[in-house]
């Protein structure tokens, strides 16, 4: 089955687009605790404070993104009856961003005011 924005845009939808927002969330808190924190794994109890979200509707969302592979789930070591959760980097594929440069033209002054053209750099 199509969907039908894929037929309108004649775009893929992106395998976030069609998560629940409640799975969206998870993902973009373990993200912002990644980059901006530097904390890899996060407690089950760590994501609900987090993102505000309810004990089952978190649960339900971690279960979605482990079953669709976008996090991973460890046994934490000190207290065996905890997970640790990570995101899966590998199966994670967001916008892309394209950095090569096309037909690139700066334009430089130099302290006597001259200008020097640099072009397809």
């Amino acid at each position: 089955m199509i969907d039908r924005r894929e037929e309108e845009e004649g775009e893929a939808v992106s395998p976030l687009e069609d998560l629940p927002l409640s799975a969206r969330l998870v993902i973009n808190y373990l993200e912002f605790e990644h980059l901006i924190n530097n904390k890899n794994y996060l407690t089950f109890k760590e994501i609900i404070d987090g993102t505000g979200l309810g004990t089952r509707t978190a649960r339900n969302a971690i279960n979605l993104l482990r079953k669709r592979g976008l996090i991973e789930a460890y046994l934490d070591v000190k207290e065996r009856r905890r997970y640790m959760y990570r995101l899966n980097f590998r199966n994670l594929t967001q916008d892309k961003v394209d950095v090569t440069p096309r037909n690139v033209h700066y334009r430089h002054r130099h302290r006597d005011n001259t200008k020097h053209d640099l072009q397809n750099i």
